[in-house]
């Protein structure tokens, strides 16, 4: 800066530093030396308010030895714990308060656990997830198709294939992707009584570099629908329209002309249950990239045995497994039924009937041999310790699993590759579906979720500050007034999402409401909805340094800053102090902010002083 610059101009060109430094550190995953700068910034700060609050000279090396205490961070809707692993990543003493017990579990496996044992818990957690999916597949390798790899086999061809019952050896046999399915309601025609497949389309791949679709041809003297696989150049070149299928669950019998209406086909559902049809198998191409479709009746014909054996040891696991949530009710509400899913008006009302008899048969044995390896591990004298945190983390595995290993995932024709239900956010009905082989090798199999979970630990492994995880309520916070600097949340998505409704216990907060605060006496805090709103409590006691807060998300590129005069500017206009409001209650605040907090978010709150260099 030129002298005799005005004090403006140094203003203005501190914030431009200021904003370059934040936008750098909120990349991701971020510079290491970005990282470690932030954080001396943030105890260089903190440092300045100890010392002003202790009337004594406090350091930054009495921070780091222990000696004087980190920045207390709170969250108090922690869910999966991204702002509390900022802030740990920052430096600061970070606290996780969640009351949902699957999102405290995920906090525990993300923020606390990893940084606890550090990145070599991934190894751990691979060994024993190798154990566990060895064991799996040797158990239901009996109820799993196999089909053997024959040389002349090409994409698009149809052939007479045997489907074997026995584990293959290595280049014998083609690694299976997903069985294709369509599910089946009984023709109401008295004299007909066909088995009538619901698919909605039967598109396999819809790309420029080809297209691939499932011609539907009926016998009608079996009454039974085959399939044959097409491929063309062009879409016209398939000579027929792979979209046409069931509309809005109605649809007509294709061996007699009666029309199965919505309420006839919801009905069925309700009643008797939907039947299902394989109309394809998609394996990895063992010769190149892309997959293969393989159409035959020979893969269909010992189906309906192998589900009935799945079926039969279903039930022994569960008797040994004791206690099972897979005949809880899905709530017919928000995102899980009525509102915008309707999985649950075609007779789909419990987890139980979210899989088929072979995906069933096969997390059970997963969490069987989950619960065997943690036995295990204890065997081996690993400390209880770190047996839990690699259970724990191996039963995330299997949950994840869960997302893509449904009978209500789709198929993407456009990518070729399963969509699972994060992807829709709603349980949906799907009448043509996809079954995933958790060992075929492609995208989204039991190995690549280990894989991902593996990788997560080792990376933020690194940063050995573990976030104390709470599972607890917002509204009884175990905690003394005045212990923490700064409250930083995102408050639960009380309208939106369906988690919320189907647990009202995980409803701690409501519209226009801020009475949970109270108990949080001494910071000041700042609460923003879903919507976009904020409420600002002013702070009773004139202070100093001013902290300024500022929340980054990467896509949204939004900056929330903490004015000098306390006020959150959301768009330009600042949010008012409700009315009756406990704003006067907070005192002797550090900094709370409030942010929409997405993947990959950066946090970071830097206090004036540690901005100085920039003003400069």
């Amino acid at each position: 800066m030129p002298n005799g610059a005005s004090d403006g101009k140094k203003k203005s060109l501190g914030r431009a530093n200021a904003a370059k430094f934040i936008k750098a550190l909120c990349q991701y995953p971020g510079s290491a030396a970005r990282i470690q700068e932030a954080q001396r910034h943030i105890l260089e700060a903190h440092a300045i308010s100890l010392s002003r609050k202790q009337e004594t000279t406090i350091t930054v090396d009495d921070i780091i030895a222990g000696r004087a205490p980190r920045p207390r961070v709170l969250d108090m809707f922690a869910g999966g714990g991204a702002i509390p692993l900022e802030a740990a990543r920052l430096g600061c003493e970070s606290y996780a308060v969640e009351l949902n017990p699957v999102a405290h579990l995920i906090e525990l496996c993300t923020v606390a656990f990893p940084q606890q044992f550090g990145p070599d818990l991934a190894d751990d957690v691979e060994r024993w997830g190798r154990t566990v999916l060895d064991a799996t597949q040797k158990s239901v390798a009996d109820v799993m198709t196999r089909i053997p790899r024959l040389h002349e086999v090409r994409a698009m061809e149809q052939q007479d294939l045997s489907a074997v019952g026995t584990p293959p050896a290595n280049g014998d046999f083609l690694s299976i992707v997903a069985y294709y399915w369509t599910r089946t309601a009984r023709c109401p025609k008295p004299d007909c009584q066909a088995d009538v497949p619901l698919y909605r389309q039967t598109w396999l791949r819809r790309k420029e570099s080809g297209y691939v679709a499932l011609k539907p041809e009926p016998d009608h003297e079996k009454k039974v629908m085959h399939y044959r696989v097409v491929e063309a150049a062009s879409k016209s070149g398939l000579g027929f329209d792979p979209s046409e299928g069931s509309e809005s669950s109605s649809t007509v019998c294709p061996f007699c002309p009666t029309t199965l209406d919505g309420a006839y086909v919801r009905k069925y559902g309700e009643t008797n249950g939907f039947g299902q049809q394989l109309m394809c198998v998609i394996a990895l191409n063992p010769t190149g990239t892309g997959k293969l479709y393989i159409a035959d009746e020979s893969l269909a014909n010992g189906e309906a045995e192998r589900e009935a054996i799945a079926e039969e040891r279903s039930r022994i696991i569960e008797n040994e497994l004791g206690n099972s949530s897979l005949d809880e009710l899905i709530p017919p509400t928000g995102n899980a039924g009525l509102a915008t899913g309707n999985s649950y008006l075609y007779g789909i009302r419990t987890f139980r009937q979210m899989f088929t008899p072979r995906q069933r048969f096969t997390l059970l044995t997963m969490a069987r041999e989950i619960r065997r390896a943690h036995d295990a591990m204890l065997k081996d004298r690993i400390p209880a310790e770190r047996a839990l945190a690699v259970t724990t983390c191996l039963g995330l595995w299997l949950s994840r699993l869960t997302d893509r290993f449904n009978a209500i995932a789709r198929w993407d024709n456009s990518r070729e590759n399963i969509q699972g239900l994060t992807s829709m956010k709603r349980f949906a009905m799907m009448w043509d579906f996809p079954e995933l082989n958790v060992f075929g090798g492609a995208s989204g199999d039991a190995w690549g979720s280990l894989e991902y979970i593996t990788s997560a630990i080792r990376r933020e492994g690194i940063y050995r500050n573990p976030t104390n995880c709470l599972r607890a309520s917002a509204t009884e916070l175990p905690f003394d007034n005045g212990f923490f600097d700064a409250v930083i949340t995102d408050p639960p998505y009380y309208d939106n999402e369906s988690p919320g409704a189907s647990n009202p216990k995980r409803m701690t907060a409501r519209p226009g409401l801020v009475s949970m605060f109270h108990i949080l006496s001494e910071p000041t805090c700042i609460f923003a909805n879903p919507k976009g709103t904020g409420i600002a409590l002013r702070n009773s006691v004139n202070f100093a340094p001013m902290i300024r807060a500022c929340y980054y998300a990467g896509n949204r590129r939004k900056i929330l800053r903490i004015q000098s005069s306390w006020r959150l500017v959301s768009k330009g206009k600042p949010c008012r102090l409700p009315k009756n409001s406990p704003g006067k209650l907070l005192t002797n605040c550090s900094t709370v902010a409030v942010g929409w907090s997405r993947t990959r978010a950066r946090l970071c709150f830097l206090a004036r002083p540690a901005l100085s260099k920039f003003e400069q």
